[in-house]
């Protein structure tokens, strides 16, 4: 008789699949509604590390009510799609007092503790590159619920302390048990964590890769099976699981018991002839499932080597690029600072010449305003020496023609009587007097005087002096007469 495993169990004819995998979640949560008398459950808040909160729905495994509070749940069941916690009993949750619950600021509190994760699943993904496992499954959580399936994707590389070569992760297909810290949860169902633990168990079984969407690891497993087996049928499928443990087990027959002698000895022989060939078939099972592994290893060192060749290529081919770059924008720098040299060189001379161009213009300016202040004082001074002599010349002429008239005065007045010439010849004015010499004017500071008197001679007022003069002087010989 076959041995039959857990797996085996599960999946057995005529039967609902059940899984051997689950994921326990262990953390602080804040409920913040009671569950009614039915199998609603209760929802929940539970936070991450980084202080961000997701809502979950809590059940319990007798349809227990919790009230409102901090909870410190302990392997809870966690689904993922949809988000639900699962309770098995009374021993996986604890209330926390009220006074060390953190509600309250001004109490003492107990430090909140992340979310830890930790569980069985199947391998369904690697990522050797960024070092990251995605790892499916189902939890059981209740008759109401079911299995709900959840999906974990767990980094190796977040921890400085990585105890796992790259290399050594299990293949696609394989069940594992690992435990992880919660880092999120993503609107998908995805739950993102640091995994610090990873043990390989066991191939998993085909009907579970194909309800995780995993037909052609199913087939190539079947394949391996086949070529190792080749026609050995060991139960009445035909096919066995080559990680079973191996038939070892013996029991005499009755009939074995009841002979002696040779026929004893041979039944002896034969039954330890058994044992021999199942030993023999379980080595050469192991072999071909380490030569397997070996094969598989092999092709992951492969292409684990070609992705590192890849990398250091495209590394050196963007460092080459970057070089490049830095070079190209070193040339550019200097070109634009050689090119704003040039354009201040040449706003500099501009700016020189319109400057000596605008000296010279204001030199030309003011030698011109200079000449022509020049010319108009000397204009201004001959007008002054013109009006200068003609005044002159109007004062010497005045002077004989009042001269003239003092003479036939006297004339008229030593021709008239004896009485009238003692006193014209008595008198002062027959008296001639000398003619003055004509004035020297220096036309530069008499220059605003001519002008002066310029205007006095066009506006009429020398003839008006002259005119009061001469009147003057007949009332005189009128009075002399």
């Amino acid at each position: 008789m076959a041995t039959r495993t857990l797996t085996d169990l599960h999946v057995g004819a005529g039967r609902p699949l059940r899984w051997p995998t689950y994921l326990a979640i262990s953390a602080d949560v804040l409920v913040t509604r009671p569950g009614d008398i039915t199998k609603d459950g209760m929802n929940a808040l539970i936070m991450l590390r980084d202080e961000r909160l997701f809502d979950a729905e809590v059940s319990t495994f007798y349809g227990d009510n919790l009230h409102s509070g901090v909870y410190s749940f302990s392997h809870a069941m966690l689904g993922t799609n949809p988000r639900h916690v699962f309770l098995p009993g009374e021993g996986n949750y604890r209330l926390i007092p009220e006074d060390v619950d953190g509600c309250e600021p001004l109490l003492c509190a107990l430090p909140w503790r992340g979310p830890v994760l930790n569980g069985i699943g199947v391998v369904k993904g690697i990522d050797r590159v960024a070092a990251i496992v995605t790892i499916s499954g189902r939890s059981y959580h209740g008759d109401c619920m079911g299995w709900i399936p959840f999906t974990v994707r767990g980094s190796l590389r977040s921890r400085e302390d990585n105890p796992f070569p790259i290399s050594l992760i299990p293949p696609r297909g394989t069940l594992v048990t690992f435990d992880a810290l919660m880092d999120g949860l993503d609107v998908d169902g995805v739950v993102h964590g640091t995994l610090y633990r990873l043990h390989y168990l066991r191939h998993a079984h085909s009907r579970h890769l194909e309800e995780l969407d995993m037909a052609d690891v199913a087939a190539e497993w079947a394949q391996a099976q086949r070529m190792v087996h080749s026609g050995n049928a060991t139960d009445g499928s035909g096919s066995q699981d080559v990680m079973a443990a191996p038939n070892t087990s013996w029991s005499p027959n009755a009939s074995d018991t009841q002979v002696t002698g040779t026929v004893g000895v041979q039944s002896s022989y034969t039954n330890t002839r058994r044992m021999a060939e199942d030993l023999t078939r379980f080595h050469t099972q192991v072999f071909a499932v380490l030569r397997a592994a070996a094969r598989t290893i092999k092709n992951e060192q492969d292409v684990e080597a070609a992705v590192k060749e890849a990398l250091s290529t495209m590394q050196e081919r963007v460092n080459q690029e970057l070089i490049e770059a830095e070079a190209r924008m070193l040339v550019e720098v200097a070109n634009i600072e050689s090119r704003v040299v040039q354009e201040v060189a040449r706003t500099r001379s501009q700016l020189q010449a319109h400057l000596r161009l605008s000296t010279q213009d204001l030199l030309r300016t003011v030698s011109g305003t200079r000449h022509g202040l020049c010319t108009d004082l000397q204009e201004s001074a001959m007008s002054l020496q013109t009006v200068g002599t003609a005044l002159h010349r109007n004062l010497t002429a005045m002077q004989d023609e009042q001269v003239a008239r003092l003479e036939r005065i006297i004339y008229t007045a030593t021709f008239s009587g004896p009485t009238g010439s003692t006193a014209i010849a008595a008198s002062p004015l027959v008296q001639t007097p000398a003619r003055p010499p004509p004035p020297q004017y220096d036309a530069t500071p008499y220059a605003a005087a001519g002008s002066i008197a310029q205007g006095r001679m066009e506006d009429g007022e020398i003839e008006d002096d002259a005119s009061s003069e001469e009147g003057d002087v007949d009332v005189g010989d009128n009075e002399a007469v």
